[in-house]
């Protein structure tokens, strides 16, 4: 689980401290405490921290409080804590609390008679025992995956890394449909939060670890509906209000068959990885699919690799030389053509050129492949063909 200011709450020095405003910021990184002791914070945090204030360094005024927090948001701290009565001056009045409230910034009221070096010690204790916790569960899902398969593996690597041993896994994978400027560290921090608050299931449970630019999701359960109620949760997540806006509300969600603990995890992460592919290459409307829903593409991914290129340079050779040698997209041409139907009129406005153009282009396909594209046994292999291809090999522009 990646550290957030969600985490803290259920510290047992939480049970005095008070958040009066910034809730909907609660998914903030949180890396370390620390106690403000100079008037401006700019120049020594890095940010993430918790930031703790006495008003011992510090102007009391409500100006002063809300300057600060526009500080923090800009530093992009994780919160911030104020000590209250006492010798503290510092109060958090309505407006204060309110500015917190439009900058997402958790604003904490703690008791001045808390003792502070307890408060930062449990608070740098959970951190560090998180961290630990986040790093095993990493190597144990990357070994999962990546290291060389063998019998019993899953069952092996969960004795090893103290985790739960469940008779049902899945994986599911979240990837931008844009790169752009997408964190993907800030989804991974967003979805541990919605993870904290929403699952709590008994019988099921999930792992999530950034690997490029992806999440992977490790999904174990103890019964298949179990599994199933977590891929529906992290489906619920991908169009959840708390991503919307933030650059990662267009996602894709592709998930794996539920399986026997027995099946290689190697394989239902393939299996993710071959719908994250076809909603991506294919253009579906839906950006979430599952390997289940793949139809004939399942039995595209379990032909080896050498009978599909093959069968792609049977049906589509000529055409692959011609794009090479005069950039002329007949590949593209043909896709969409087929795609819709044989509907001149929407191909020409997906492809956006004019319907003389198409058919231009499609005289030209005709003449190249030797072959009457309207024949319905020819159009269904063309097809086939041309799905391969653009799922397959068109993304890695592979000329076979």
């Amino acid at each position: 689980m990646s550290i957030s200011c969600y985490s803290i709450l259920k510290l047992n020095a939480f049970e005095r401290i008070r958040l009066a405003a910034g809730k909907n910021g609660l998914y903030r990184p949180l890396s370390w405490p620390c106690i403000c002791t100079t008037p401006s914070i700019s120049q020594w945090l890095h940010g993430g921290e918790l930031l703790f204030i006495t008003g011992s360094f510090f102007q009391t005024d409500e100006n002063s409080l809300m300057t600060l927090i526009d500080e923090c948001v800009e530093k992009n701290l994780a919160g911030l804590v104020v000590l209250i009565g006492g010798e503290s001056q510092l109060t958090l009045t309505e407006a204060v609390c309110r500015h917190a409230d439009e900058n997402n910034l958790p604003l904490f009221e703690m008791p001045w008679d808390l003792r502070l070096v307890d408060v930062m010690q449990e608070i740098s204790e959970m951190i560090l025992s998180q961290k630990a916790l986040k790093d095993t569960k990493q190597r144990f899902l990357f070994d999962l995956i990546f290291s060389s398969d063998r019998p019993h593996k899953y069952e092996q690597l969960s004795t090893l890394y103290g985790l739960p041993l469940r008779r049902f896994i899945a994986v599911a994978v979240f990837r931008p449909i844009s790169d752009g400027d997408v964190d993907i560290s800030d989804l991974l921090l967003k979805l541990s939060y919605y993870q904290a608050i929403h699952c709590s299931l008994p019988d099921a449970s999930f792992i999530s670890v950034k690997h490029i630019s992806t999440i992977i999701n490790f999904v174990m359960a103890d019964t298949e509906r179990a599994a199933q109620k977590i891929l529906s949760l992290l489906k619920d997540f991908s169009s959840s209000e708390m991503l919307k806006g933030s650059g990662l509300d267009k996602m894709l969600l592709a998930s794996s068959s539920i399986c026997s603990s027995d099946t290689p995890v190697h394989r239902l992460y393939e299996q993710a990885n071959m719908a994250l592919r076809v909603i991506a290459r294919v253009h579906s409307v839906s950006s979430q699919m599952s390997y289940d829903d793949l139809g004939v593409f399942k039995l595209f991914f379990d032909v080896p690799d050498a009978v599909r290129k093959a069968y792609c340079q049977e049906q589509l050779q000529p055409l692959l030389e011609e794009d090479d040698r005069t950039n002329s997209n007949l590949i593209n041409t043909l896709l969409y053509y087929l795609r819709f139907g044989g509907n001149i009129q929407q191909s020409a406005q997906q492809l956006f050129i004019h319907k003389n153009t198409l058919s231009y282009r499609l005289n030209r396909i005709k003449t190249i492949l030797n072959v009457d594209i309207n024949d319905p046994v020819i159009r269904n292999n063309l097809y086939n063909a041309l799905m391969i291809y653009d799922v397959f090999y068109a993304e890695d522009q592979l000329m076979m």
